[in-house]
């Protein structure tokens, strides 16, 4: 589309679909005449990775988080923790599993990091009121072992794209979590926005020290370009 709309002389704007796109996606096929950008990382990025022009560049925000800002989008603990099956009353940990390779590394159950948290909690090491609560990247079917059956999960569709009333509920169950797990997501932005508390699991479960090097979830983030920036900004 844009080929043909340059062959005929028609301007073309571009937006990547992430954050993370030019370190840790595909290169751009084509370049737009004006390719617009979230953050002040972004434009090096672009021109650094996909030889695009910085008089091409423009830096607008980020368009997906908009509705974030503001309370339109707001709803209740309660109304969340209907469509969830959790406890309004309860503190939430929130753990999101990951999505794409990370899969591969962190382990198709994600059952580990949970039990760990639900382990502090029997043993008297975190307050009675906290429980565990999960959401599925989107469009992954993981399956949690038989011991975290229980633990009330969200899960969206058959692929990464969330309607905007599945976007409202997920951002509303980030915003109504005490504290949010993330293997490395954009979850982590989304946190910061809404001012939760965010941990980054930076190992691989139980099992860590058995792992070789390479396949450390560690080791990972140690080298994803995008969320070692992130990391940098303490």
């Amino acid at each position: 589309l844009i080929k043909h709309a340059r062959r005929r002389g028609v301007p073309s704007i571009g937006i990547p679909r992430g954050w993370d796109n030019f370190s840790s996606k595909l290169f751009l096929r084509v370049i737009p005449d004006t390719l617009l950008t979230f953050n002040r990382i972004m434009p090096d990025e672009a021109l650094r990775f996909a030889d695009v022009p910085s008089d091409r560049i423009r830096l607008v925000g980020f368009p997906q988080f908009d509705q974030y800002k503001g309370s339109s989008w707001h709803m209740s603990k309660e109304e969340v923790a209907k469509r969830l099956g959790a406890d309004p009353r309860k503190r939430w940990v929130s753990y999101f599993t990951s999505g794409g390779f990370l899969t591969g590394i962190v382990g198709k159950d994600h059952g580990d990091h949970m039990e760990m948290v639900r382990d502090a909690i029997t043993r008297g090491e975190l307050p009675s009121d906290i429980a565990v609560v999960a959401s599925v990247y989107p469009g992954y079917n993981v399956a949690f072992r038989q011991e975290l059956a229980d633990v009330p999960t969200l899960r969206f569709g058959k692929d990464f794209y969330l309607s905007p009333e599945e976007g409202r509920l997920f951002m509303n169950f980030i915003r109504h979590s005490d504290v949010v797990l993330n293997f490395g997501s954009t979850v982590s932005l989304e946190s910061a926005i809404l001012d939760r508390p965010n941990i980054t699991l930076g190992f691989n479960g139980k099992s860590d020290m058995g792992v070789p090097w390479q396949n450390r979830l560690s080791t990972t983030l140690d080298h994803v370009l995008h969320y070692r920036q992130l990391q940098d900004t303490g």
